[in-house]
């Protein structure tokens, strides 16, 4: 598989499935005194809660490639792949963050916990684990599509 392919392929789509989950998590707080432009203007913890999205979201395109019987490493190239394509000014998430999503058994639950404790606003954890769920299926659809497209 042309691992560079795979990463063009999916740099933007990652960029998109970021940017909607974010949208979506902010949709669904309860919590009244959230500054939701504030995200758009990048003030914290906005940058934090990105980089809690992308790792997630990079660790779903690892978890698709070993499903599929990949080895570890091609795996990895092709997350490095289309984090550096998704993100050239250096602002992706570590491997360190990235592996740590891996290792979680339901990265979503852990996403949609973390957003809960940054923005203060734990009584809406079920409805930001929806939203993750949902953006993050959909992304998984993507990644598994650009599988069967680039071979």
């Amino acid at each position: 598989m042309n691992v560079d392919a795979f990463g063009a392929a999916l740099a933007l789509p990652l960029r998109d499935a970021a940017a909607r989950t974010v949208l979506s998590m902010l949709s669904v707080v309860t919590k009244p005194k959230i500054d939701r432009l504030s995200f758009l203007e990048g003030q914290p913890p906005a940058q934090e809660i990105r980089r809690e999205v992308c790792a997630c979201f990079a660790a779903s395109i690892y978890g698709e490639c070993i499903a599929r019987g990949e080895p570890h490493k091609l795996a990895a190239a092709k997350v490095e792949s289309v984090c550096q394509r998704a993100f050239p000014d250096e602002s992706a998430p570590t491997a360190t963050e990235i592996g740590f999503y891996i290792a979680i058994a339901v990265p979503v639950d852990e996403l949609a916990g973390r957003v809960a404790t940054l923005l203060g606003c734990e009584q809406d954890l079920p409805l930001l684990r929806a939203a993750v769920g949902s953006c993050r299926s959909t992304f998984g659809e993507r990644v598994a599509l650009s599988h069967e497209r680039i071979r």
